[in-house]
């Protein structure tokens, strides 16, 4: 208590005294105010602030005449110095010191003043990348201070200690290892005896443990950072590159997220201190981090973050600019200029792995020379293996496979990094394809598999786990191919049903550990974190709500913008607290069920036919109760990709025409091969890959004009996996506890009301004993939340919005309640628990996601799944209000008859089919029931159109 009254009084003090020189506003007075001022800005990280009245000092300073304090303003000239650096404005910076140097040579001020001018200058030089001028200037600081080395005054070795840690960190980035150890213990002998040793020994440990993790030395490397952490929080500074080194050997261990939490830490810590470089160096390193875990977008978001800082810096870590590869070119032209051995070495690596992607061939043998000369003289046995595996592929290139295996095997050896271990291996595994030594590519396909999966069980959050998949599935496709080709060949099952096991291990992975678990609330988040926490989700639904009232498309671009950001901010702030607190969000593997248990859990009735698309032939399994069986066609995967997309064209540009041409062309290509073989059926239950889960089945066409709904009752999964997961979640006890939500005629922002929905809800209302009914005001976010557990069959009619570029932030429009803002986002859902059996997004593009090389789709669907509804109805693109009335009440009354929500659906699509009428299929029941005959549309023709039937799915069981 004692100390927090004397802070307050210290600072009513501060307070005071500036009232007091406000009413006296002498040049003198002016002058010591805003160096007061300055100061206290600059305590507070406020460098812009700090600027301002440092500025205003010197102005003033102009007009005090005799009583101008030259000493005062050098000095202030070096704290403008210190201002301008930490903005990232080192050019005006340096010209503040040379002010300071001249100011103190003209007033005679001593050596040692002179002295720290000097080295604040060479380091201003380093931070621009003038490696050569700064070593000159350090060097010469150094020799002159010898003067200073025998005197017991602690100021005086303090600046020797500075100079020689300045100069040791140039060496270091230069990779002039063993000179920046030597200075290092020069700096470490002359420091230990003074009483504030602290301030410099956090610099002196974390230096020497980047030298270690640069060299491989991982466990020593981790020694002196723990200990430089400690002498960071003894001195009372934030440890921020402490924990980004902390991270760079957490990643080199292939501890993924561990590498995340230090960064995460060290990013939060760099934007408390706010030197611009170190928060814009924490992003990159939080964007490295991403991107080798595989999740680009994040990455791309952490770049674009720091481009917004600095321009200048971070333009190589975009892939997709157009300067990539010339600022790549540029930064090994001025490391090997400058001799930054490491920064040529990573440049040269970079640019060669870029023009691997690209298949572009040239000057390659050089990039290999220049990143292999550089990584060998520091000593990188990282940087080496990473070259080594660039080189393997280009001698592949060349067909010198037994120079590439070499290569691999090398790099190999040189390092154990994970991450660089499965590419390996996996890159041996091509070659002997190539080489037709099959036995040996199954041992290294399996040896890399077996690398990227260890990794991804160490892995508990399931962003992190989805994310680190989806660049590695190539290595599953490779097997996958090989077991084909060979059973192609001989026709051996088990080869088949490995590659089918396989291929289940390889899609929507993630998605089946997060069904197997349940996310449980963390207690644990401290005050801080929380506060955080909750001013972005205000933050969030204040724009939100700005946007919608925007009468200008350009304020809502810019807000749209800032809502971006926002969320970004917001959704590392929740993996923050997952990372850093344990329990919060803490998944197991879970392996996929065996082929034997999904079959028996099929039906004599019910046949699987499950794809895969290979590069030049698609793989189509044949799932029955007792049988397994494939069928390989002879078609391209790019040949679908662009069937595909003539399809989607002409939805939405609603030509009949060319989207029936499509459908008959997709039938051909995925249904016609099969045909026979399913033909002993009733039920298909689909599981797409690829680009084809955007394809409605159903609407598929045969020659003779037939949909392959009028055949079969047809659902879909993301994997068979799942689809048995679901099954499970199907069997349990239902009630028929109805909810119906409607947007109505409400318009809420730039969406339109849909005034058909509201005879939609009523009307299937009607349908069960128990059911509720909300629309209006009375259709919201927060009424969703809390009682859509409460009910067994969940129907939402409103708008929903697909977004590509955050796919967890894709929402169901509704009406903002109190601390809702009216999106319930996929986000949110997760985080939902339901009871029901089904649940209907009677809305637009709800069945569209992103999706991931696994076949792991993140939208509303795996959304609602994994909230608990074995099923969910979603539709493909957006749909006509009138015609998904009549199709959604005819839905529920086949529904509620007693059939199965894949009979519902089926029965409900075929009575569109038949112009609005009712099917035969199933009289019997629909005996006693009120028949919808009243919702017929006048232009009963286009109810046939697969436009207005077609789009809605079921995904589940």
């Amino acid at each position: 208590m004692f100390f927090k009254g004397r802070a307050t009084v210290s600072k009513a003090l501060f307070y005071l005294l500036i009232l007091v020189f406000a009413r006296c506003s002498t040049p003198s007075i002016v002058a010591t105010k805003s160096i007061q001022l300055g100061d206290f800005h600059n305590n507070q990280r406020n460098h812009v602030k700090a600027i301002e009245h440092y500025e205003e000092y010197l102005q003033a300073s102009e007009n005090l005449g005799m009583y101008r304090n030259t000493e005062t303003e050098a000095d202030v000239h070096r704290k403008l110095a210190h201002s301008r650096s930490a903005l990232g404005e080192y050019t005006v910076a340096e010209k503040h010191v040379q002010q300071a140097k001249e100011l103190d040579s003209l007033i005679n001020k001593n050596e040692l003043t002179l002295l720290e001018d000097m080295r604040l200058l060479g380091m201003l030089k380093a931070y621009q990348g003038n490696y050569g001028e700064a070593i000159s200037i350090l060097t010469d600081v150094l020799n002159r201070s010898s003067n200073f080395i025998s005197s017991s005054k602690s100021v005086n070795k303090q600046s020797v200690v500075a100079a020689y840690l300045s100069l040791a960190r140039l060496k270091m980035v230069l990779g002039d290892f063993s000179e920046a150890f030597s200075l290092l213990k020069e700096a470490e002998s002359m420091g230990s005896g003074l009483t504030n040793y602290e301030e410099y020994a956090d610099e002196i440990t974390l230096v020497q443990g980047i030298i270690n993790r640069e060299q491989g030395n991982l466990e020593k490397a981790e020694a002196f950072i723990k200990q430089s952490i400690r002498w960071a929080k003894e001195s009372g500074r934030l440890p921020a590159r402490q924990f980004e080194a902390n991270a760079q050997i957490e990643l080199l261990k292939g501890n993924y997220e561990e590498a995340l939490r230090h960064q995460l830490d060290a990013y939060k810590f760099s934007q408390q201190i706010g030197i611009s470089a170190q928060i814009v160096n924490s992003l990159l390193r939080l964007g490295d981090i991403y991107k080798a875990i595989g999740d680009d977008r994040a990455a791309e978001e952490s770049y674009l973050k720091a481009l917004r800082l600095r321009p200048d810096v971070t333009s190589e870590r975009i892939s997709n600019s157009t300067s990539y590869e010339a600022r790549l070119q540029s930064n090994l032209d001025m490391y090997e200029f400058q001799g930054a051995k490491t920064g040529a070495g990573l440049a040269a690596v970079k640019l060669l792995e870029y023009k691997l992607d690209g298949q572009d061939w040239n000057d390659l043998d050089s990039l290999i020379s220049a990143a292999e000369r550089n990584f060998s003289s520091v000593g990188s046995e990282e940087g080496l293996s990473r070259t080594l595996l660039g080189k393997a592929r280009f001698l592949c290139k060349k067909q010198k496979y037994a120079e590439a295996l070499d290569a691999l095997d090398s790099a190999g050896r040189l390092s154990k990094q994970p991450d660089l271990q499965w590419k390996v291996f996996y890159r041996k595994g091509l070659i002997y394809v190539r080489l037709n030594d099959y036995n040996n590519a199954k041992t290294n396909y399996e040896n890399s598999i077996s690398v990227v999966e260890s990794i991804r069980d160490n892995l508990n959050l399931d962003e992190l786990k989805s994310a680190f998949f989806s660049n590695k599935v190539e290595v599953y496709e490779a097997y996958i191919d090989l077991l084909l080709k060979q059973y192609r060949v001989e026709a051996k099952d088990q080869l088949l049903l490995k590659a089918f096991a396989l291929n289940e291990r390889s899609r929507a992975r993630s998605f089946l550990d997060m069904l197997g678990n349940r996310k449980v609330g963390s207690s644990a988040k401290n005050e801080t974190v929380v506060k955080s926490e909750q001013q972005l989700r205000v933050k969030i639904q204040q724009l939100v709500q700005q946007i919608s009232e925007a009468d200008q498309n350009s304020s809502r671009r810019a807000l749209t913008t800032e809502l971006e950001w926002a969320q970004s901010e917001y959704q590392q702030v929740l993996l923050d607290i997952k990372l850093n607190h344990p329990g919060f969000d803490n998944l197991i593997s879970v392996e996929p069920p065996d082929l034997s248990r999904i079959q028996n859990n099929l039906n004599d009735s019910t046949i699987m036919v499950e794809y895969w698309l290979g590069k030049d032939e698609i793989t189509i399994w044949l799932i029955e109760k007792d049988e397994v069986g494939a069928v390989q066609v002879k078609i391209a995967e790019s040949e679908i990709r662009r069937e595909m997309a003539a399809f989607r064209n002409a939805v939405s540009l609603q030509m009949s025409e060319f989207m029936d041409r499509s459908l008959e062309k997709l039938y051909g290509y995925l249904i016609e091969p099969i045909a026979e073989k399913i033909s002993a059926y009733q039920s298909l239950i689909i599981i797409p890959n690829g680009v084809v889960h955007f394809l409605p089945f159903q609407a598929l066409k045969n020659q003779a004009g037939h949909y392959l709904i009028e055949n079969f009752l047809v659902s879909t999964a993301p994997s068979a996996s799942v689809w048995f997961h679901c099954q499970q979640l199907s069997a349990s006890e239902f009630e028929s506890k109805f909810l119906g939500m409607a947007l109505g005629n409400s318009t809420l922002g730039q969406f339109p009301a849909l005034p058909g929905t509201l005879l939609e809800v009523d009307k299937l209302a009607t349908l069960y004993q128990n059911s509720d009914i909300r629309n209006g005001n009375n259709f919201s976010e927060g009424f969703f939340k809390t009682e859509a557990p409460g009910y067994d069959y969940l129907h939402v009619a409103t708008h929903g919005v697909l977004n590509t570029r955050q796919p967890g932030y894709s929402y169901l429009l509704m009406h903002p309640s109190e601390h809702e803002d009216g999106r319930l986002t996929v986000n949110e859902i997760f985080n939902i628990r339901l009871k029901a059996r089904l649940v209907t997004l009677s809305a637009c593009e709800t069945g569209l996601g992103e999706l991931s090389k696994g076949d792991d789709l993140i939208g509303l669907s795996r959304a609602f799944i994994y909230s608990g509804s074995p099923a969910v109805i979603v539709s493909l693109w957006k749909v006509d209000d009138a015609t998904t009335s009549l199709l959604m009440t005819r839905f529920h009354e086949y529904l509620e008859s007693g059939n199965s929500v894949a009979e519902s659906l089926t029965l409900a699509q075929r009575s569109m089919i038949k112009n609005g009428e009712f099917t035969d299929d199933n009289p019997e029941n629909m005996k006693g029931k009120n028949r919808s005959n009243d919702l017929k549309i006048d232009e009963n023709d286009k109810l046939q159109n697969p436009y207005f039937w077609a789009p809605f799915i079921l995904i589940g069981h």
